[in-house]
C-alpha cells in the first residue's frame, strides 16, 4: 500500500525505517545517560534535546533526498 513506502516492500529484507531510528535513540540515550560521565543532564530535558535532534536530522535528510531526486 502506497501509505508505507518506508517499510518493507514484498521479499525485500530491509528492516523498517523505524527500527533503524529507534536504535540510534537508544543508543544516544543510554549514552548520555551513562553514570560513569559527570554530565548526565536532566532526563525531561535530554528527551525533548533527542526529539529536536531528531527533528532536525529527518528535515536535513528530507532537503537532501529532495536535491538529489530534483537533480535527476
Amino acid at each position: 500500500m502506497l501509505s508505507n513506502v518506508l517499510r518493507p516492500r514484498g521479499h525485500m529484507k530491509k528492516e523498517s525505517i523505524g527500527v533503524t531510528i529507534l536504535e540510534r535513540l537508544e543508543g544516544a540515550y543510554e549514552s548520555w545517560t551513562d553514570p560513569k560521565m559527570g554530565d548526565i543532564p536532566d532526563e525531561s530535558a535530554l528527551i525533548e534535546i533527542l526529539k529536536q535532534n531528531l527533528q532536525q536530522e529527518v528535515d536535513g535528510a528530507w532537503e537532501e533526498f529532495i536535491k538529489r531526486i530534483s537533480s535527476s
